[in-house]
């Protein structure tokens, strides 16, 4: 009797155990976790005593918290769907509570000096880098998860998995539908939520994919923890939200994906007691060092350089871009008076011409989203042309594709709308050179 009742209580303890509460030593300067929660969901909310809370679902809060290396040992746990065939058995939520903390893989000290540890220690030891993705204006802030190996210095292609999440959320099962687009060289691209971050690695790795990229689904980002993938053996981490819908829109428009390098980052302290952090591999720096945001388009057989701004989202080289000229449309040459685009529709192939100036670049880009626009054509008031900049948080919300052309290039774009419009035509674009990575 002693026995059942003692076999009862633990039970019920172990009803009550938070698993994204199990802590470690991830390095000497930080203290990190790595579980899963009872919710299983990787994004599953907390109280402000840190604990997951599970009203939503009719489940009662988690107040107990293990802290200690004394956790049950994990089970065998089974693969998943994929292409909707079962592999096997999905771990049910008794099983996760069962799930034994892991230590990361991430090391969180950086080196003192670099005569100290080479670059592969370096690339390998770092925990979060710069995503560079072909056509796009900037890079994107990677974190790496607590499971996987580290990146290397290949080219790969980022594909979006089918469905978005990795996940049947009726039925709780990972699931992945397109994994024939999947080989050594992808990077499948999935949003969090639904299922775990370890049970969607599995997958990854299950279908020959290089590693796994999550999308967070709220703002910020972080390192996915993984027990159940703690044998992991492609790439997995994580970027930011925003970050994230402008890189699934590229996918859309090129369904066999869009090319990325992960670069690695270090940090390095000084003589001066500060840290600086750069590409922890020589092949990298010389990658990022060389890298354009230049590229040439076509109007009515004329062609002339253009410039992409340090914001807003990937250009689409495949589109024949249908230019507007501002006033056409009651707006001002500038760009800048909100209230003049309050109402016009557009659709995302039209290119709003703005003149520089009069107001900052971000809010040209923002009036251009407001009315539907894909792309925002910046005139300069010289031959000269300049990065154009923005606040990063706003920068971050803008979705169209920002570039700036010179001069002569704005008149000639104009000049030709009003032609083509006077025959009863639109005015098109080409991009015939669009933004590459440089040559390996």
């Amino acid at each position: 009797m002693t026995m059942i009742l003692l076999l009862v209580a633990i039970s019920f303890v172990s009803a009550l155990v938070d698993h994204d509460g199990w802590e470690f030593h991830g390095g000497k300067k930080k203290r990190i976790t790595h579980g899963l929660n009872l919710a299983t969901k990787d994004y599953a909310p907390r109280n402000t005593q840190g604990q997951v809370d599970f009203d939503e679902r009719g489940e009662e809060k988690s107040d107990i918290v293990i802290t200690n290396d004394e956790a049950p040992p994990a089970p065998i746990l089974g693969a998943s769907y994929a292409n909707g065939d079962r592999k096997s058995a999905r771990i049910n939520a008794k099983q996760r509570l069962l799930l034994q903390q892991k230590p990361s893989v991430l090391n969180f000290d950086a080196a003192v000096d670099d005569d100290q540890a080479s670059e592969s220690i370096d690339a390998s030891d770092s925990w979060w880098g710069r995503l560079y993705v072909a056509g796009f204006p900037s890079h994107m802030q990677y974190f790496r998860a607590h499971f996987g190996v580290p990146h290397n210095d290949k080219i790969i292609r980022l594909v979006a998995a089918s469905p978005p999440n990795m996940c049947d959320e009726s039925a709780r099962i990972p699931i992945l539908n397109n994994s024939e687009q999947m080989s050594n060289s992808t990077v499948i691209v999935a949003v969090r939520g639904g299922c775990t971050f370890g049970e969607k690695a599995n997958i990854a790795q299950e279908v020959g994919a290089a590693g796994i990229l999550f999308v967070n689904n709220i703002e910020g980002n972080d390192h996915p923890p993984g027990p159940d993938a703690y044998c992991s053996n492609i790439t997995a981490s994580m970027i930011n939200k925003d970050d994230g819908a402008h890189l699934i829109e590229a996918i859309r428009h090129k369904k066999d994906g869009v090319e990325g390098r992960f670069v690695p980052i270090t940090c390095k302290d000084n003589t001066k007691s500060t840290s600086y952090c750069f590409p922890a591999r020589t092949g990298d720096k010389d990658f990022v060092s060389n890298l354009e945001y230049n590229g040439r388009m076509v109007a009515d057989g004329v062609e002339f350089d253009f410039l992409i701004g340090e914001f807003g989202s990937w250009m689409n080289p495949t589109i024949d871009w249908k230019t507007v000229v501002p006033s056409t449309i009651g707006a001002d040459a500038h760009c800048c008076q909100r209230e003049g685009f309050v109402g016009i529709n557009l659709s995302d192939t039209h290119a709003l011409l703005c003149l520089r100036g009069e107001c900052d670049f971000v809010t040209k880009a923002e009036n251009a989203q407001l009315i539907g626009a894909g792309m925002t054509i910046v005139g300069s008031n010289s031959s000269t042309l300049h990065r154009m900049g923005a606040d990063r948080y706003r920068g971050r919300k803008i979705m169209t594709t920002n570039v700036m052309v010179p001069s002569d290039a704005y008149d000639h774009l104009v000049g030709s709308f009003y032609n083509k419009r006077d025959s009863g035509l639109e005015s098109d674009i080409s991009i015939s050179h669009p933004l590459q990575f440089p040559p390996l």
